[in-house]
């Protein structure tokens, strides 16, 4: 791209089955602990996934 004179990225997406995560960012107990609310989120994962929609 730069060689051409264009403005962009490069994105790359590495998958990660998450299994040394299992015990924090994938519990529930933990997340709120920790203060945080992924209601926000669920919600709006579950809205896209019934409507092929993101809301907002």
């Amino acid at each position: 791209m730069a060689g051409e004179g264009r403005a962009g990225s490069v994105v790359t997406l590495i998958c990660d089955p998450g299994e040394r995560y299992l015990d924090k960012y994938y519990s529930d107990a933990w997340l709120a602990a920790q203060g945080l609310d992924i209601t926000p989120y669920t919600m709006a994962i579950s809205t896209f996934l019934a409507t092929g929609r993101w809301p907002g």
